[in-house]
């Protein structure tokens, strides 16, 4: 069963047409101003195939009618996507949490750490890209600094022992350390956390990480990243895909490790993700591979 997203733009009449095509063909189709991913099969998920609504009400009176995640993604050129995912488990995490007797929580540190990334997500508010840009350096660096000071703490607040605003920063701030790399082995692990935080603070770590790994870390971080990569949602998608096209640059391990046990996965979503850093990514390596050229040009 294959999902079969849309390709092109077209806009009609100055009204956003969006598309849902869910089909067997293996032709592209052309239709709708906004891109819409879908990981549900047809047997599914029976919608009409067009609407006039935008993408926020669409997920919304989606999200009504049946138990799907519906997420509007933007990119900085400001074209929107729709991606509809399988239901999330919100009582997985629950049940994490209730399974691990938690220490104590840290409350300043979360409370610290919740301000400066509400500064940082505030400065995409800017009135123009310049300012964004200096906004974003800006609330980049405060929370640098900010995970420096608790250096020391941040690899024992992301364990399991602790309660989940301690963990959900922790993992978020320690990309930002040594500790990242450093302890690479010991944080690999948590890309399949039950807590979706933990483990997408913890991917954008691996992919600053894998870099500086023996080979024998980086395919242990490719494994994780896969296993991440069949996870349901864009969060985890993006930043799966991103950290196993940086494990393989210009490593011919990596890449005939990924060339001979991944291709599969690779092309399944390819063929199913319309959204540049995911379907796109895919894309961008299977080429490599297949050309023997890595992406930094080294093969």
């Amino acid at each position: 069963m294959k999902v079969r997203p849309v390709k092109k733009f077209d806009v009609r009449s100055g009204i956003a047409k969006i598309l849902l095509t869910l089909s067997f063909c293996s032709s592209p189709v052309v239709h709708g101003e906004t891109l819409i991913e879908s990981w549900i099969p047809p047997s599914e998920l029976k919608l009409d195939r067009e609407t006039n609504l935008t993408p926020q009400q669409f997920c919304k009176d989606l999200k009504s009618k049946a138990v799907v995640q519906c997420a509007v993604v933007g990119f900085p050129d400001g074209k929107l996507f729709i991606v509809i995912d399988a239901p999330e488990t919100p009582d997985r995490e629950a049940s994490f949490y209730a399974t691990h007797p938690s220490k104590k929580c840290d409350d300043e540190f979360a409370a610290g750490s919740e301000m400066r990334m509400n500064d940082y997500f505030a400065a995409f508010k800017g009135e123009s890209a310049a300012i964004v840009n200096e906004q974003i350096w800006a609330a980049e660096g405060k929370l640098q600094d900010y995970a420096f000071t608790y250096r020391t703490k941040l690899l024992a607040y992301v364990t399991a022992q602790n309660c989940a605003k301690t963990r959900k920063a922790a993992a978020y701030l320690i990309k930002y350390t040594p500790e990242c790399v450093a302890h690479a082995g010991d944080l690999v692990v948590y890309i399949s956390d039950a807590d979706t935080s933990v483990r997408n603070g913890i991917g954008q770590c691996m992919n600053r990480a894998v870099q500086f790994q023996d080979n024998a870390l980086r395919l242990r971080i490719v494994d994780a990243a896969f296993e991440q990569l069949e996870l349901p949602n864009h969060s985890d998608r993006n930043k799966a895909i991103a950290t196993i096209q940086v494990a393989m640059s210009g490593n011919q391990t990596v890449r005939k490790y990924v060339r001979e046990k991944y291709m599969d996965r690779l092309e399944r979503i390819q063929r199913i993700s319309v959204l540049p850093n995911v379907g796109g990514t895919a894309t961008g390596i299977i080429n490599s591979l297949k050309s023997g050229v890595a992406a930094d040009g080294k093969k």
